[in-house]
């Protein structure tokens, strides 16, 4: 009875074992920890910090400059870092019980209508979240605008119907680093320089770039529209007249062989007369042939001719 029971526990230990491998300890979640900054800056105390995956919340903290968040590791998911609603970061969850330095920084643009616009505030770090800054865009003209940025921080303007951004990198003495994130060009200028960028191809306007003005770690930049050179936009214009008037030739010249074709059609067709010289020259060939290599065809031949030129002596005597 005794070994019937222990046999019996065996067997369920046995089928128990699978189960357990399966299941397997908890996975340990991941910890993401870092600072975040607004514009360049700490943020205020009160900033929410959300991680979502897709349109699903994961977390969300209000944090002061620093942040901690867990997340669980057993997704393979992308998770999406938000401050104050903006999106500041992406990150793939690594293996269990990981922990991950991960700072978080967002420039959020804030500018008015007029033109001439101050520094941007640390807009978006204030309390209670939600969405990021209103944006409104200043939209240039042929009159230089003023914008005055600090490092790390950018303006928002409107460029013939697109939106573009204009970010200072870097400021070294009088010479600052913009980065224009709509062609993703990061080029240094100096203080009093002027530098026209194409930034459409098939716009009739150039941007131009001047730094009006460096000081400390803010920089004064005016934007304007410049009118394309008149040659340029020639070069463009008869490049594309050439382009028109090549496809113009080739369809007169479609025109006139379709039109010469179709005179021709109601005439005759003349295809008999090709065969009829072709079977003549066939024939002449065969009769040179035979008088050349048949003795009796050449004697033939020969009588043949003796008997038209005796005929024509006959009626010439009589």
């Amino acid at each position: 009875m005794k070994i019937k029971c222990i046999f019996t526990i065996l067997i369920m230990l046995v089928l128990l074992i699978p189960i357990s491998i399966a299941e397997g300890p908890p996975a340990t979640p991941v910890r993401f920890d870092g600072t975040v900054t607004v514009n360049g800056e700490a943020v205020e105390d009160g900033t929410v910090v959300s991680v979502k995956i897709g349109d699903e919340n994961v977390d969300t903290q209000t944090i002061n400059s620093r942040y901690s968040i867990q997340v669980p590791s057993n997704n393979e998911e992308e998770y999406i870092f938000y401050v104050s609603g903006v999106e500041t970061g992406r990150h793939i969850v690594p293996n269990s019980g990981s922990y991950i330095p991960f700072d978080l920084s967002v420039i959020i643009i804030t500018t008015s209508d007029s033109g001439s616009s101050g520094d941007n505030s640390g807009g978006g770090s204030g309390g209670g979240g939600g969405g990021g800054s209103s944006t409104v865009t200043n939209v240039l003209t042929e009159e230089y605008q003023s914008f005055q940025i600090s490092i790390n921080r950018g303006k928002a303007f409107q460029f013939d119907d697109e939106k573009h951004i204009v970010t200072v990198n870097g400021v070294s003495g009088n010479t600052v680093k913009l980065n224009l994130d709509s062609e993703d060009a990061i080029f240094s200028m100096s203080s009093g320089e002027t530098k026209e960028v194409d930034l459409q191809a098939n716009s009739d306007y150039l941007l131009s770039i001047n730094v009006e003005s460096v000081s400390g770690s803010t920089a004064n930049i005016l934007l304007k529209l410049v009118l394309r050179p008149e040659s340029v936009i020639e070069d463009e214009k008869k490049a594309i007249g050439e382009i028109i008037e090549t496809e113009s030739v080739i369809e007169d010249k479609d025109n006139s062989f379709a039109a010469i074709t179709g005179a021709f059609a109601g005439l005759p067709d003349l295809s008999i007369l090709q065969n009829i010289y072709f079977i003549i020259a066939v024939f002449i060939i065969v009769v040179v042939l035979l008088f050349m290599f048949n003795k009796s065809a050449k004697l033939y031949i020969k009588q043949a001719l003796r008997k038209a030129f005796s005929g024509g002596n006959d009626k010439t005597k009589k």
